[in-house]
């Protein structure tokens, strides 16, 4: 066994930072089983844990700046990503899709853009949400959508001809019609939207249900979740690569990092590079920075 785990008091707890606790039980981190008592409360931080604590979503909106050549620059800046928060309607539009009732409607199908009431400090979206503030325009997403055995992403991009003169803070994820029925909704600091400029949303929802690996055991909203992989690193200063002793795919999302208690993104802060972990860490580690590693698969 590790020297550092076999330290470990039998019964230690420590918080998973989902609002429960994970207990060293046999040589292994596992999830309490508290949660099967109450359901989790709502939250309003981006979480989706007031509607189910199997799915998460994350909403990654890129900003390209268009140069007179026509080559598109990432902008940094005013590129935002972030947990989303899942609304009202999503157990309802995942029901209609899973009993196959109108499907072509109620599958999703767009991405709605609003500009909210204040550009500069938007108000987080509530859980029981329906539509925006303030709808602009609704952009299509990419169908078929891209899909994992645990996720789906839909993609959508606003154009350099669309959208000219708003002040974007909001976008929901919606059906093709029937309402269209809002899944999820994020705010985010004011972009201004002219003809030199493209926002393409990636909206990944994440089912993990399947999770499963070694370390610590789950509750799901189905039942009980496999082990999850995790991992703490502490960071000595200066590191743009860190090492993780975990096994996992490379390129498929399911490596989760937190740094400081922040989700960070492969391809918006690092590269994951299995075996050796991540690389091109950006920026580079600060002593004392604390990183999480988390399998699902």
């Amino acid at each position: 066994m590790d020297p550092k785990r076999a330290s470990i008091p039998e019964g230690a707890s420590v918080p998973d930072g989902m609002g429960g606790h994970l207990v060293w039980i046999n040589g292994q981190w596992r999830r309490s089983a508290a949660p099967k008592l109450a359901p989790p409360a709502p939250k309003a931080d981006g979480s989706i844990i007031e509607i189910a604590p199997l799915i998460k979503g994350e909403f990654h909106l890129e900003v390209h700046d268009i140069l007179p050549d026509g080559t598109a620059v990432l902008n940094e800046k005013e590129s935002f990503s972030d947990l989303n928060l899942i609304v009202a309607n999503a157990p309802l539009i995942m029901a209609l899709n899973l009993g196959g009732i109108d499907s072509a409607n109620n599958r999703i199908g767009g991405v709605q853009w609003g500009d909210g009431p204040d550009p500069t400090t938007p108000p987080p979206p509530a859980a029981t949400d329906t539509a925006l503030e303030n709808l602009i325009l609704t952009t299509t997403t990419v169908f078929p959508p891209t899909t994992g055995t645990t996720f789906v992403q839909f993609s959508s991009t606003m154009d350099t001809a669309t959208g000219n003169g708003n002040v974007f803070t909001e976008a929901g994820l919606v059906t093709v019609a029937n309402g269209p029925r809002m899944f999820a909704r994020k705010t985010f600091p004011g972009i201004t939207k002219d003809s030199n400029k493209t926002l393409t949303v990636r909206w990944v929802i994440s089912f993990l249900q399947n999770a499963s690996g070694c370390d610590c055991q789950g509750i799901g909203l189905f039942g009980e979740l496999g082990p999850i992989n995790r991992f703490k690193f502490v960071a000595v200063g200066g590191e743009v690569a860190i090492a993780v002793p975990l096994t996992f795919s490379a390129g498929l999302n399911r490596l989760w990092v937190w740094r400081n208690g922040k989700r960070i993104f492969s391809g918006d802060g690092y590269t994951e590079n299995h075996p050796v972990g991540i690389t091109a860490l950006s920026p580079a580690a600060v002593a004392g920075e604390v990183f999480f590693f988390e399998v699902l698969e």
